[in-house]
């Protein structure tokens, strides 16, 4: 008699994913982290901006006015400053919105950001842009424990590391069309990729 309750429940908790549905399931967790994977691909591309960019603005090629050298320090550095406040809110969002939301709001932080730099006319504008995008990268963080959370534990290692590898990517995402394009140009094209992420 117990080992007839002792099969009942192994068979219970041990449900087996028939191989047509988990072959099924690993497409769509596959398609889950390409999306997220846009999050740190856009958060790559901020903290490489300032160095195609910055000399652009420095020398007032294309741009309404110039900056000076703390002005650009100013520049590089509120992101990470933005980083740190977006760090300390995310676990206290996290838990009252929940992972799923957040991971949603984290697009207008930085579609803020990028647009903020795309029609900025002065200074002001590229710091509170920076600032926003930098929040967004804090929360960003909590992407990878998504991540772990949703995704299959055969596949979770590949998949985080995949994400994780799209910040490299958006960093030389942005110093190659920095070299086609004008500073705003490429900010109005990645305002538009965190668009087709949001």
């Amino acid at each position: 008699m117990v080992n007839s309750i002792w099969n009942k429940l192994m068979n219970r908790t041990n449900n087996v994913i028939p191989e047509d549905n988990q072959q099924a399931s690993n497409l769509r967790q596959y398609f889950i982290t390409a999306i997220v994977s846009l999050n740190f691909l856009i958060n790559g591309a901020h903290y490489g901006w300032p160095s195609p960019s910055l000399p652009y603005l420095k020398n007032g090629l294309g741009t309404s006015y110039k900056i000076t050298e703390d002005q650009a320090y100013w520049i590089i550095s509120l992101l990470p400053i933005g980083s740190f406040v977006g760090c300390i809110v995310f676990p206290f969002l996290s838990d009252i919105i929940g992972r799923k939301w957040l991971i949603i709001f984290i697009s207008f932080g930085n579609f803020i950001g990028w647009i903020l730099i795309g029609f900025s006319d002065n200074i002001v504008a590229i710091y509170i842009g920076r600032f926003s995008a930098g929040i967004a990268d804090g929360v960003c963080l909590m992407l990878p424990m998504y991540l772990a959370e949703i995704v299959n534990s055969k596949i979770r290692g590949t998949m985080v590391s995949i994400a994780l590898m799209n910040f490299v990517m958006g960093l030389l995402l942005i110093n190659i069309l920095e070299i086609f394009m004008h500073v705003y140009l490429t900010a109005k094209i990645l305002s538009m990729v965190t668009i087709i992420y949001f």
